[in-house]
């Protein structure tokens, strides 16, 4: 079950969430699968970092500095 998950929540969410919200949301699903699949990390683990860096940048900027933590931090950390 927990498989589909990944796949379903950007359909459930799409007109559950704020625009902004929701692209922000699938990035980090995007790069989930890319880290998730070792053929597709081969080819797109640049894209893998680069959505996730951009995931924790506009995740500040959407949601505040004050539902942040360290473990987001931690996402665009080399």
């Amino acid at each position: 079950m927990f498989s589909v998950v990944p796949y379903l929540s950007p359909i459930a969410l799409e007109n559950t969430l704020r625009a902004d919200c929701y692209i922000n949301f699938l990035k980090l699903s995007a790069a989930i699968k890319i880290l998730s699949d070792e053929n597709l990390l081969q080819k797109y683990k640049n894209i893998a970092r680069k959505l996730i860096y951009e995931f924790v940048v506009e995740f500040e900027e959407i949601y505040g500095l004050e539902h942040c933590s360290s473990n987001l931090d931690m996402l665009e950390e080399d």
